[in-house]
């Protein structure tokens, strides 16, 4: 299996919000990939990504030994949210900014899929990509019901509301 991380600013932001992590050998959950989106338009997005990537993987390496790996990501997506919240509290600059993120744990042939807003994970298969997660937004709840279609929901203004966590298993 390979993993490769790459991120771009984009064609909107003055400054990247992207953050990424890709377990190393020595890391304390291998076959851990997590990728945060800090929320465009949002005080500093990109300290939130960051900050919740870290708090994460800070998380896993606490609980990894006495907790099944659902749970376990579930715990360290929890840690993430109170971390950034708690650091959006402290100061001024900080004031309201999020990240979404989605995070992958590949163990005995399994895909863990945990995920919290507009980060998609996909699994490629000979050269196809097959999407893992649906986004957890207030517009594709408006979607899945019928009552806006998926190009309205691209130019809504409620389009980066966050709505729930969702874990998964892939076989």
């Amino acid at each position: 299996m390979k993993a490769v991380g790459i991120s771009d600013i984009g064609r909107c932001r003055k400054n990247n919000e992207d953050a990424y992590y890709l377990a190393e050998e020595d890391a304390p959950l291998q076959h851990l990939y997590i990728v945060a989106d800090g929320m465009g338009g949002c005080n500093a997005g990109e300290v939130a990504s960051n900050g919740a990537i870290e708090a994460f993987v800070d998380y896993v390496a606490e609980h990894k030994e006495i907790q099944e790996i659902p749970d376990l990501l579930t715990g360290a997506f929890q840690a993430a949210n109170k971390s950034v919240f708690d650091q959006s509290n402290s100061a001024l600059e900080f004031a309201e900014m999020g990240t979404t993120m989605v995070a992958a744990v590949v163990d005995n042939g399994k895909v863990y899929v945990a995920h919290v807003g507009d980060s998609r994970a996909y699994l490629m298969q000979k050269e196809i990509l097959n999407p893992l997660t649906t986004d957890h937004s207030y517009v594709m709840e408006l979607v899945k019901l019928g009552t806006i279609t998926k190009e309205e929901a691209a130019v809504h203004p409620k389009r980066n509301i966050i709505t729930r966590l969702s874990v998964s298993k892939t076989q």
